[in-house]
């Protein structure tokens, strides 16, 4: 396991060196003119501005606090008592996660980055834009699935049944696709920059299709979060209503659903605030990857949450995960079936283990007697 308090000692250690380089102070040799000395293997092409050092410094300490998510995803995968498919895909999107700070920690720090790095950084925040809601909703899907096992719901849930699922998974395609088609626009408005001929009309239109292509992808990632929360709620409202008790969904609705709003807000309202002005420095820039990361990883660790629970509890059963009959024209029948063929508790005498002896009681109704005929011998048996 991964000891924290070691990976916050590299952390400051880490923020504070890189810091005290951007600055100038990389070493005793910087009195030569020609470069030579402790500041010589700093590359030209590299961004030493203290906003650089900063942002690259937040995106690493996110890498490393979504690296640890990660490992405590992994372990309990073998302890998850319920659908494992869906934290399958969180350990990917995790991963993604990771990577995709790493790729922006390196893009931050140079002027001019390859190309390839801008390229594998966008996929990274595609795939995390489109796939971070899904799990969730996949999670909303298996739970909706086991209000059916309740006596006090004849259907499944809206949120559980085929067409939803569909929805909810071509949505989150169509915003991977959007989101893919939209950096691929970009990368080759960044690739006519060092053409030789470079059509400056042509130039314009790709960004211009890029900058709608972007709008077209908030607008589907902020659809996606509002799905959740709806189906999050409803899928509640659908316990209560069916006596349903189910701790996973309480989990979600109060860990998950806060940071899935602050994620809708923060979408809005800097995508709005950068078309109002466009003019904006470095500042927003931070704001932006803390508000972010603070969103990722409140979502992440919510769903993270939920891997140990041990599960729901259906009225008149055990507390127990296992699924219980969900046809809808048997189940009452044989919830009702099951409790008729317990045996009162008063009526057993001796452990299981000895024989069963019939206790006597007053009321006639339960050994009825015939006239004229003994009564009734028991036997004693010794232990």
């Amino acid at each position: 396991m991964i000891n924290l308090r070691a990976m916050f000692l590299f952390m400051l250690s880490f923020v504070a060196d890189a810091m005290a380089k951007g600055r100038g102070g990389g070493g005793g040799g910087g009195s030569s003119s020609s470069g030579s000395g402790g500041g010589s293997s700093y590359d030209p092409n590299r961004d030493d501005s203290l906003q650089a050092i900063i942002n690259m410094a937040i995106n690493i300490v996110l890498a490393l606090i979504v690296l640890s998510l990660l490992v405590s995803i992994c372990r309990r995968l073998d302890h998850v008592t319920h659908s494992t498919a869906p934290y399958v895909l969180l350990a990917i999107v995790t991963s993604t996660v990771i990577a995709g700070y790493a790729t922006s920690a390196a893009i931050v720090r140079f002027y001019k980055p390859a190309l390839a790095l801008y390229a594998v950084n966008g996929f990274l925040w595609d795939f995390d834009i489109a796939f971070e809601p899904a799990v969730c909703l996949w999670l909303i899907h298996c739970r909706g699935e086991l209000v059916t096992t309740s006596q006090f719901v004849n259907a499944t849930p809206w949120v559980s049944q085929r067409w939803k699922r569909i929805v909810d998974w071509s949505l989150a395609a169509l915003t991977f696709i959007i989101a893919i088609t939209m950096t691929s626009v970009l990368l080759r408005a960044k690739v006519m920059r060092n053409e030789p001929r470079f059509n400056v009309n042509l130039y314009l239109y790709y960004l211009d299709v890029g900058r709608n292509l972007k709008f077209a992808v908030v607008g589907l990632g902020v659809l996606l979060l509002i799905n959740v929360v709806i189906s999050l709620i409803a899928l509640k409202a659908s316990q209560s209503r069916g006596r349903f008790v189910d701790r996973i969904t309480t989990r979600l609705l109060f860990i998950v659903l806060p940071f899935v709003i602050l994620g809708i807000t923060q979408s809005l309202a800097f995508t709005i605030y950068r078309e109002i002005n466009p003019s904006i420095g470095a500042i927003f820039d931070l704001v932006v990857v803390v508000t972010g990361g603070i969103c990722r990883i409140g979502t992440i660790g919510g769903l993270m949450a939920t891997m140990r629970v041990f599960g729901a509890v259906v009225p008149k059963t055990i507390d127990s995960t296992l699924p219980l009959p969900v046809d809808g024209a048997h189940k009452l029948e044989y919830s009702q079936q099951s409790l008729a063929t317990q045996p009162p508790t008063g009526l057993w005498h001796d452990p299981p283990s000895m024989p069963i002896v019939p206790v006597q009681y007053s009321q006639p109704s339960y050994y009825p007697l015939r006239q004229g005929s003994p009564p009734p011998i028991h036997k004693t048996y010794n232990s």
